[in-house]
């Protein structure tokens, strides 16, 4: 629930808000990826590019498929003039969106056969 009153925060502008909420939720869950992804979106939206790349970075550690923190650590670089390790990311990000795809029409024909 606090996951979803810290993005509503973000969307207003509310940066300081939101990472508190994020940073305590950190505490109990360290290795979620998402919330790494989050706290990036938050830190970089609030000016804080160099923080928000390590915490983009974090959550691809995590889960090396996760295609949106591939693109926003994209975009965090592109800002910062690292424009070639900025392409090879969204390039990883396209593969791994890509992949998703396939993952999830391969499960929607399993369970899904037809006749």
């Amino acid at each position: 629930m606090q996951t979803f009153v810290a993005i509503a925060l973000v969307d207003a502008g509310q940066y300081g808000d939101a990472l508190s909420i994020y940073r305590k939720q950190m505490e109990f869950i360290p290795y979620s990826a998402i919330l790494h992804y989050n706290l990036g979106i938050a830190l970089t939206r609030q000016g804080q590019r160099d923080d928000g790349i390590e915490r983009f970075r974090t959550a691809l550690e995590l889960d090396p498929e996760y295609a949106n923190a591939y693109q926003q650590l994209s975009e965090a670089l592109v800002k910062k003039g690292k424009l070639s390790e900025a392409i090879d990311l969204m390039r990883q990000a396209v593969k791994a969106m890509l992949e998703q795809l396939l993952r999830q029409e391969t499960n929607d024909s399993a369970s899904n056969p037809r006749p």
